[in-house]
């Protein structure tokens, strides 16, 4: 059979399938890998509902297509070949790579269910106890939250001093009036 042959019996659903996953892989920050086995619809839906609030898309995809939108987008790396075998749930985080994740983790633990197998954020593949440790870091409204905190300790203290000055100059005059009007 040749190349033209196959083109042409390909489904117009596989083809707007694959499209639809280069689109959610273009637009976001990082993506996941996730083996849903042994979930319902219910705790599936929960789930996407969940990750939605967190500015992440969850699709269920077919490794096969994945692996095409993934190579057309020029993310595919040999070492993907391994997560792209069984159930297979794509999480695209639009906004923070890490708060979804920690979302998803929870989940599994809470469901005793389905398995993170794979992360991709920027150039960087992790997989088993990598994503133990991006699991731990603070998500990004926590590490503005923490970098204002440093700056603001400074300028508090500052502040406080200056007025520790202002008070005992205020002090000082009112001791100054106090001797003047005897």
């Amino acid at each position: 059979m040749s190349a033209t042959a196959r083109v042409e019996n390909i489904k117009p659903e596989k083809i707007e399938a694959v499209k639809q996953i280069k689109e959610m892989l273009r637009d976001g920050k990082a993506f996941y890998l996730i083996d849903f086995k042994g979930w319902n619809v219910a705790e599936i839906t929960k789930l996407r509902r969940d990750l939605k609030n967190n500015d992440a898309r969850m699709r269920v995809v077919k490794n096969t297509l994945l692996r095409i939108a993934l190579k057309d987008e020029e993310l595919y790396r040999d070492e993907m070949a391994p997560f792209l075998e069984g159930p297979t749930a794509l999480v695209v985080t639009y906004k923070d790579e890490i708060q979804p994740l920690k979302l998803i983790n929870d989940y599994i633990k809470e469901t005793s269910k389905g398995n993170i197998k794979a992360v991709f954020i920027g150039d960087t593949l992790y997989h088993g106890d990598a994503i133990k440790q991006l699991v731990k870091l603070p998500s990004i409204e926590q590490l503005r939250g923490q970098v204002v905190g440093a700056f603001a300790a400074p300028m508090y203290g500052l502040v406080f001093a200056l007025s520790g000055l202002l008070r005992n100059l205020v002090n000082v005059l009112e001791q100054i009036k106090e001797k003047k009007g005897e």
